[in-house]
């Protein structure tokens, strides 16, 4: 049987919350509690989501629905998707899967309605000079390629709600950011920046 630690390193949705000792040694903690949080554009955005939410079940020949499939099961397995109650789900996005250039696929939350509810939030990215100016005689460095960068991040259970789809008759949610959220980049740099600083 696998310790709860164990069961937190496998899950990738939200797992920044394993850390949770770390994050608060840099000061950072509520940061890392509160997650990917909606910047709504205006007060009545989720109002204008709910009303106009409709059925928008994955559609796809039986070869996409498989693929589909074994791409949400993956997501579910890693805890970055759960399957929640259609009551509990303000708004309900479309879903589909495109191929990769490796030959595997991709499955995308279209995001589109919900993102034009969403304010924009700038940043400045750092780039190879905030490396130079930090660095120092004697340091070491890599580069990393973070799978899943974004599923990291835990998504309130405010935004959880309008980041639903369904498949087959079921509907789920994403526990960990998705990518296809026009805040993302500014949300994963803003958690990011405390641990690289």
């Amino acid at each position: 049987m696998k310790s709860p630690l164990t069961k937190a390193f496998e899950q990738i949705g939200g797992k920044l919350q394993a850390f949770s000792q770390a994050w608060d040694k840099i000061g950072s903690l509520d940061l890392m509690r509160q997650g990917a949080q909606a910047n709504w554009l205006h007060s009545y955005s989720k109002n204008l989501l709910y009303k106009s939410k409709q059925i928008k079940e994955f559609k796809g020949n039986r070869k996409e629905e498989e693929l589909f499939h074994k791409a949400l099961q993956e997501e579910i397995d890693q805890g970055i998707v759960i399957e929640v109650n259609p009551q509990s789900v303000k708004y309900l996005n479309k879903t589909f899967i495109i191929p990769k250039k490796d030959g595997r696929i991709r499955k995308i939350l279209d995001c589109r309605q919900v993102n034009q509810q969403l304010g924009d939030l700038k940043y400045k990215s750092e780039d190879f000079r905030t490396v130079y100016n930090i660095a120092q005689r004697g340091d070491y460095g890599t580069t990393l390629d973070i799978s899943s960068a974004y599923n990291h991040i835990l998504v309130s259970d405010e935004l959880q709600q309008f980041l639903a789809f369904q498949f087959k008759g079921k509907t789920y949610t994403y526990r960990g950011m998705p990518f296809g959220l026009k805040t993302a980049p500014f949300i994963f740099h803003k958690h990011l920046l405390p641990a690289i600083t």
